[in-house]
C-alpha cells in the first residue's frame, strides 16, 4: 500500500460555503474500485490506496455509494444499517482511516447522500455486474487486486487502464483530466447559474456562459462554425490554430471544444 498522510487530522478540509458547487466529486463503487485484501472484491482498504491517484486527478470529494451494511442482496442497495459498514467492504475503522487519510489529501468523502431503501424494500438498483476496474496493462486483474477479481474481466481489459490511458491524449481519462486542470484556472467552467444559447449551424449546440462558450457537433460530417473565442480545449483533435485566428473553425464530427470568450 502507498503511503498515507497517517497522522492527518480527521476533520474536513476548510471549505467555502456551498462548497459542492464547484466541487468534482468521484462516485466510486466500493466492490469494483480496487481491492486491498486480495479476495476479489473490492473494499475501502482499496480505495484508500488509490486516494493519490484521485488527488492528482483533481478530484475533491469521494462518494462512496453503496458502502452500508447490507445482505448484499441487492448488491448493497439494500441498507441493513446506514451506521455501519458492510463487512464486505471493511470494517469501521478502515472508514476512519479512509476519511482521515483522504481528509489530509485535502478531499471530502460522501457515503450514500441520497434516500437508500432498506433491506427486505425493494428489488431494484441491480448492481453486481459492475466489472472491477483495471489499473494496469497486464497481471491476474489488471492491477484491481492480488487475488484476481470477484467478475471475469474481458480479454484486453488492459488497454482501457489507468496506466495504459495515462499520458495518451486521445483517452476519454486524459480529456477529463486536461479539463479538471483548466477548471482550476478558468471559473467560467466551473458552477454557473446563467447560461444562453448562441445562435449555431443545424446540427450543433452553442451554449454561453460568463467566462466560457461550448460548441457541441451532434452531426456525422465536419462543420464550419464563427469562431466563439479562445480555443481551450476539445474532445477530438481539431485544427491546428493559426495566428491569428481565423473568423471561423472547422469543429469535427461528434466533437465538443469548449472556449474563453
Amino acid at each position: 500500500m502507498p503511503p498515507h498522510p497517517s497522522d492527518a487530522p480527521a476533520t474536513a478540509p476548510a471549505s467555502p460555503p456551498r462548497w459542492w458547487r464547484e466541487a468534482v466529486v468521484y462516485q466510486v463503487y466500493p466492490r469494483s474500485f480496487a481491492d486491498g485484501n486480495g479476495d476479489g472484491t473490492g473494499d475501502l482498504p482499496g480505495i484508500r490506496s488509490r486516494l493519490p491517484y484521485l488527488k492528482e486527478l483533481g478530484v475533491d470529494a469521494l462518494w462512496l455509494n453503496p458502502s452500508y451494511a447490507s445482505p448484499q442482496a441487492d448488491a448493497g442497495h439494500d441498507v441493513a444499517d446506514h451506521r455501519a459498514v458492510d463487512p464486505v467492504l471493511g470494517t469501521l475503522a478502515d472508514a476512519e482511516e479512509l476519511i482521515r487519510d483522504a481528509h489530509g489529501l485535502g478531499m471530502r468523502v460522501i457515503r450514500g447522500p441520497r434516500p437508500q431503501p432498506r433491506s427486505g424494500k425493494t428489488d431494484g438498483f441491480r448492481d453486481g455486474c459492475r466489472v472491477p476496474l483495471p489499473w494496469t496493462v497486464a497481471g491476474a486483474s489488471y492491477g484491481f487486486g492480488t487475488g484476481g477479481s470477484r467478475l471475469p474481466q474481458p480479454e484486453g481489459w488492459g488497454t482501457l487502464s489507468v496506466e495504459a490511458q495515462t499520458g495518451d491524449p486521445d483517452p476519454t481519462l486524459e480529456l477529463y483530466r486536461a479539463a479538471l486542470a483548466l477548471r482550476r484556472r478558468h471559473p467560467g467552467l466551473g458552477a454557473g447559474d446563467t447560461v444562453g444559447w448562441d445562435d449555431a449551424p443545424d446540427g450543433v449546440l452553442a451554449l454561453r456562459r460568463p467566462g466560457c462558450v461550448c460548441t457541441a457537433n451532434t452531426t456525422v460530417r465536419a462543420l464550419s462554425i464563427p469562431r466563439p473565442g479562445s480555443h481551450l480545449l476539445s474532445s477530438s483533435p481539431v485544427e491546428a490554430e493559426t495566428d491569428p485566428p481565423g473568423p471561423t473553425f472547422t469543429l469535427p464530427a461528434h466533437t465538443t471544444a469548449w472556449w474563453t470568450p
